[in-house]
């Protein structure tokens, strides 16, 4: 018990640490074999540690057909990219066709920039080749995301499942003392097992909601799924440990399936004891509409579960109202940025054509040969690119239509779960129309830098 007490006194009286993130090259992301470099955090709360001797294995050092090399199929490696120019890693696991599991620290981005690109890597036990890796596409827009409970749904394409199957999630409490094992890819590596001396400690979760256990992780480790051995379904999400205490720690998964529809879909909930259900009651109001959308659909049979769904629907609806409204103001900001990088391309494109028109008066008015070989010559360099820059915004008034679909696709949404998606095609839109905006714009400034010296050596040819 003093032990338990010295963890609650230190995780009650510490402040947050800063996070430990392991960063790579950014020219190496795509790859499956990474070479991370790792920044220190500060203080004492980082994202994940070891105590005393590291006893986290290789899981190759296993058989294929066993237990723990099972078990870590459907665990991967999340590479990010973020807008800052920075780079991450964390783990990730698979829990339908869809959708992978990761924490919510790994998405932002630790320095608060944005992701701009993800991609999960399954299959990676070879550190050494990579070989029998395969990498997928991942959307940067998490489906379902929660600070507090550091999760976050991403959607994954390619469906990995097929290949790499899914986890089992547990949908009860973390038992006192027992027996775990953690899987994921420290520092960005080839797939590891931390197994020795891996346990929950007593009691099994903290006054804070979390569970407390001894299993050795370090940086990329974020995200990594906590299994229970006896049964072999994933009981917590891995998330961060305290220098201070000795202690590292998971989010209970049943904490985050009373939030997470996604994963309440993948793995449905047994109904629950008429014990239970009263205290998912009385923690529903606590979590709003997902509260009482857990307690309706554990406990059908309870007497308030018809107060339940009246409650939940009232929420719900003020919760979706709030995120479609979110929804169609990022659309309409997205459909305003891509117009204004049209306009853009537009301005340069016709500083481009008159600077066509310019020089080919020029030459209509030219005498002298030198004189008309200088503006042939411009014409000549001018010719290729413009037809090019001409294609380009043609293509952009197509996107710009495009643009306009996607925004009433939003505006007729009724469930705001489909709209990120939705949101990422029109942001890959606006990226396109500025990239054809800054190309023209630098030929412009080209063009007339040209344009200006073809004139001053007009003059050295007299009529």
């Amino acid at each position: 018990m003093s032990r338990f007490l010295s963890f609650c006194l230190a995780t009650c009286l510490a402040g947050a640490g800063a996070a430990q993130q392991v960063e790579f090259d950014p020219a190496d992301f795509g790859q499956i074999v990474l070479a991370p470099r790792q920044s220190a955090g500060a203080g004492g709360l980082v994202l994940e540690q070891a105590f005393g001797d590291y006893q986290n294995e290789p899981i190759l050092t296993y058989g294929e057909t066993s237990l723990p090399r099972q078990l870590g199929r459907p665990v991967g490696r999340l590479d990010m990219l973020y807008a800052s120019g920075k780079t991450g890693v964390c783990t990730a696991f698979i829990v339908d066709e869809n959708h992978i599991l990761t924490n919510f620290h790994c998405v932002p981005g630790l320095d608060g920039g944005g992701v701009q690109a993800a991609q999960f890597v399954a299959g990676y036990v070879d550190g050494a080749h990579g070989r029998g890796a395969e990498t997928f596409q991942v959307s940067v827009q998490p489906v379902e995301s929660s600070q507090p409970l550091d999760y976050a749904v991403l959607r994954v394409f390619g469906d990995p499942a097929s290949r790499f199957g899914t986890v089992e999630i547990a949908a009860d409490a973390p038992a006192n003392g027992e027996v775990l094992w953690i899987i994921g890819h420290p520092q960005g590596q080839a797939q590891h097992i931390s197994r020795e001396g891996c346990a929950a400690d007593d009691p099994a979760v903290s006054p804070q909601g979390k569970l407390v256990h001894s299993c050795d992780t370090l940086g990329g480790n974020s995200g990594s799924p906590v299994f229970r051995v006896t049964d072999r379904k994933v009981i917590g999400l891995h998330h961060a440990g305290d220098n201070r205490t000795g202690y590292n720690f998971a989010i209970p998964m049943a904490a985050i399936l009373a939030e997470s529809r996604v994963l309440k879909a993948a793995a449905p909930v047994d109904p629950a004891p008429a014990g239970q259900c009263d205290m998912l009651w009385q923690a529903a109001e606590a979590h709003g509409c997902e509260g009482f959308r857990a307690f309706i659909e554990t406990c059908a049979d309870h007497p308030l579960a018809a107060i339940g769904q009246k409650q939940a629907r009232t929420l719900c609806a003020a919760q979706e109202a709030e995120a479609l409204s979110a929804l169609q103001d990022a659309a309409v900001e997205l459909s305003m940025q891509l117009l204004e990088a049209r306009e853009a391309a537009e301005l340069h494109l016709l500083d481009l054509q008159t600077y066509r028109e310019v020089a080919r008066l020029a030459l209509d008015e030219a005498s002298a040969d030198g004189a008309r070989e200088i503006w042939q010559g411009y014409l000549r360099f001018l010719e290729g690119p413009l037809a090019q820059r001409e294609a380009a915004f043609a293509g952009l008034q197509d996107a710009d239509l495009a643009q306009v679909a996607l925004e009433t696709e939003v505006w007729e949404l009724t469930d705001p779960a489909a709209g990120p998606a939705i949101l990422a095609r029109m942001q890959d839109n606006v990226a396109a129309a500025d990239k054809v905006a800054f190309e023209t714009r630098g030929l412009a400034r080209i063009a007339k830098d040209k344009l200006d010296r073809a004139e001053a050596d007009t003059w050295a040819w007299p009529d």
